[in-house]
């Protein structure tokens, strides 16, 4: 039979040691299954905004459209500020809008403002959202 096991390909790590990202994920995605993100080579929020080595717009375009990468992608980053984590992850497009985890009133998970959502709000359903995942 076949064993539920994969690789965990960390950005950070691969740019440091590697480099040429994407030509890596296209030979071996077959084993990845899971996408750890952060910037390089600070290993703060994995944005363009913050300069670094890495272009996340076009890193996750890829992933998205050329790779049609299924699995999780997890964040392990030090936060910019470090009383706020939030604030970072809204940095460029934002992860809570690039996730779908903004709520509406039905409990559904959907894209809005941002700006609009309570945070203790947008937290709950993105861990009602990582539960579903898991469940599936």
């Amino acid at each position: 039979g076949t064993y539920p096991v994969g690789l965990q390909f960390d950005f950070y790590h691969a740019q440091t040691h590697h480099g040429d990202i994407t030509t890596f994920l296209r030979r071996h995605l077959h084993c990845i299954k899971h996408i750890q993100a952060s910037s390089c080579p600070d290993r703060t929020e994995p944005c363009n905004e913050l300069g670094g080595d890495l272009n996340f717009d076009f890193l996750f375009k890829c992933l998205d459209t050329e790779l049609k990468y299924s699995h999780f992608v997890g964040l392990e980053y030090k936060p910019t500020h470090r009383n706020d984590t939030s604030k970072g992850l809204r940095f460029d497009k934002d992860w809570f809008t690039r996730w779908n985890v903004i709520g509406n009133n039905s409990g559904d998970c959907k894209q809005a403002d941002p700006k609009e959502s309570d945070e203790n709000d947008t937290a709950t359903l993105v861990l009602k959202k990582a539960l579903q995942i898991v469940e599936r």
